[in-house]
């Protein structure tokens, strides 16, 4: 079950690796698309209508983590899914339109900090990971976050696109969702937040390069596969090795290079302890960031 939209970035994974997955499971895979409520539809199938029988899995995405902090609040946590396998990291990249005035990502600071509510940011939704991204940017660079204007879409595809259409003024996306419209000269990178260049970008300055020493580049998008809780051991042990098996071939492999993105090879143990952690430092930020808003 996929929180997204058709054609997104999570959808797309999901239809590559499934019947890689599917071979090494002996079992067919279907991938269904329930997007709706910013991923609250899906969380609440997972948690409440699916039997933990081990076939009905989930993907999961650090956006998520951010939506049970913020709006979801309440509705869903972290303790609520068996967290099976960790498959990717993806670092977040800034992209401007090719033709922006923005020559650099501090061109694009101080073009945002001297009109503050006139430039447009594109991304997913309020408490996902590219607004908690754009805030930690925000806050180690030292201005304003809401000095722009957030807008939020259903995927990252959606959010490229827009600012190919000069709809928004940047995007904080992946390399996956955005290599194509750099190819085609309609968009440009500013910076990359990893604490290292991607190779599949090595042009690409890091957060740090770009000027801003004092960001923490360690905040990651990352995909993952959930179960609803009570599956049996021995079944999430299979399911966990299907997926890891996957991530490891070579049509994966050469694809996880092309897009930009590093694989995580997480089991259950270290993908639970990996969400917990992620959920904490976003409750964190995003509980700082509620703070920072009411002085």
């Amino acid at each position: 079950e996929l929180h997204s939209s058709a054609g997104g970035s999570t959808d797309a994974m999901a239809r590559l690796i499934a019947p890689i997955a599917a071979g090494f499971l002996g079992q067919k895979i279907v991938v269904e698309n329930m997007n709706g409520g910013g991923g609250a539809k899906q969380m609440r199938y997972i948690t409440h209508t699916a039997k933990p029988d081990g076939y009905t899995i989930g993907s999961t995405t650090g956006s998520l983590i951010g939506r049970m902090n913020t709006v979801l609040k309440g509705q869903f946590a972290v303790k609520d899914f068996q967290w099976v396998t960790g498959l990717l990291k993806d670092p977040f990249v800034f992209a401007v339109p090719a033709d922006s005035p923005a020559k650099n990502l501090k061109d694009f600071v101080k073009m945002v900090t001297s009109h503050p509510g006139k430039y447009k940011i594109a991304g997913f939704a309020v408490g996902g990971a590219q607004w908690i991204a754009w805030n930690i940017f925000a806050d180690g660079a030292g201005f304003k976050a809401t000095d722009a204007v957030w807008v939020p879409y259903s995927s990252m595809g959606p959010a490229a696109v827009a600012t190919v259409g000069h709809h928004a003024d940047m995007t904080v996306n992946f390399v996956g969702r955005t290599l194509q419209h750099v190819r085609a000269g309609n968009l440009r990178y500013l910076a990359i937040m990893s604490d290292e260049r991607s190779p599949s970008i090595p042009d690409v300055p890091t957060i740090h390069e770009a000027g801003y020493p004092k960001v923490d580049s360690t905040f990651v998008q990352f995909r993952g596969i959930v179960a609803p809780k009570g599956v049996p051991a021995d079944r999430i042990a299979k399911i966990n090795d299907a997926f890891i098996k996957t991530m490891k071939t070579e049509r994966i492999v050469k694809w996880l290079e092309k897009t930009g993105k590093t694989p995580m090879d997480y089991g259950p143990e270290k993908f639970t302890k990996f969400a917990e952690h992620m959920n904490e430092v976003t409750a964190h930020y995003v509980k700082g960031l509620g703070s920072k808003k009411k002085k």
